[in-house]
């Protein structure tokens, strides 16, 4: 095993999983009820991934920051596969 690359999901992998159950949600209920049902898995994946990371955070002493934020993410895309950008407004 030494050598190997570990086998991730990439950001593409995330978007078509999303855009194929999102998919069939539409294809089971009607438009209005599809976009409450995924409005709130969004959500809920959102807080409950968040407040992993916060406690990871936590239990590490380290603050509730945004560079914390990007420390303890759960997952990251490899170079060249995502763009971010960390913008910062000054007084």
């Amino acid at each position: 095993m030494t050598g190997e690359k570990k086998r991730s999901f990439s950001p593409r992998h995330h978007a078509l999983l999303f855009g194929w159950i999102s998919k069939a949600v539409h294809d089971r209920v009607d438009a209005e009820m599809a976009e409450r049902i995924i409005q709130k898995a969004v959500r809920r994946y959102g807080e409950e991934s968040g407040k992993r990371m916060a406690l990871r955070s936590k239990a590490n002493g380290h603050s509730l920051t945004m560079m914390n934020y990007l420390a303890y993410r759960e997952w990251s895309a490899d170079p060249g596969e995502a763009e971010q950008e960390v913008k910062a407004k000054t007084p």
